[in-house]
């Protein structure tokens, strides 16, 4: 099984529930608080975001959201959505009830069982991509890792590496699975 960000989050609990019913799960830079150097800050501005979509929109959320998953300051300055941003938001706003919601939220306050994970009978690969370095996803990736005790296999791209270098990731995924 390959799963990326919160996907990956939920792949982890199904691998500490069934894992006689898989044989590799990569989990591919799952952004949970607990695998952050600083947790209560990521937890705690997970749970800002989403009180800022239920108070004040979408707007504020993504700002927090966005000033979240990377680190240092950005590469130009974020501001509210543009015009065109918030009509594509507008168009897709059913999927960003559930996102700044309850799944962010769910994503917030999920606690892995990392024994469970180290003893799995199945093979656990923490994945991180190869140009999202110190963005927090990535950081999730190589909290994995180290807690599983393992090395954090690198793979092309960013967070979203397997759209932008498809071709390049699916070969790698493929050589992660076979190995």
């Amino acid at each position: 099984m390959f799963a990326s960000s919160g996907g990956a989050v939920i792949a982890l609990e199904l691998v500490a529930r069934h894992p006689e019913q898989l044989h590799t799960v990569v989990a591919h830079e799952p952004p949970s608080p607990t695998l952050q150097p600083d947790s209560a800050h990521v937890r705690a501005t997970m749970e800002e975001v989403t009180a800022a979509y239920r108070t004040r929109g979408i707007g504020p959320a993504v700002e927090i959201f966005s000033d979240l998953i990377r680190s240092g300051p950005p590469p130009a300055p974020v501001g509210q959505p543009t015009p065109e941003m918030l009509e594509e938001m507008a168009r897709t706003q059913g999927n960003m009830d559930l996102f700044f919601g309850p799944y962010v939220l769910a994503i917030a306050r999920y606690e892995p069982d990392y024994a469970a994970l180290r003893a799995v009978s199945c093979r656990v690969v923490a994945a991180v991509g190869d140009e999202s370095r110190g963005e927090l996803a990535h950081d999730g990736g190589l909290g994995l890792a180290e807690r599983l005790g393992t090395p954090a296999v690198v793979f092309p791209g960013a967070h979203g590496g397997f759209g932008s270098h498809a071709a390049e990731f699916a070969a790698k995924l493929r050589e992660v699975l076979e190995g």
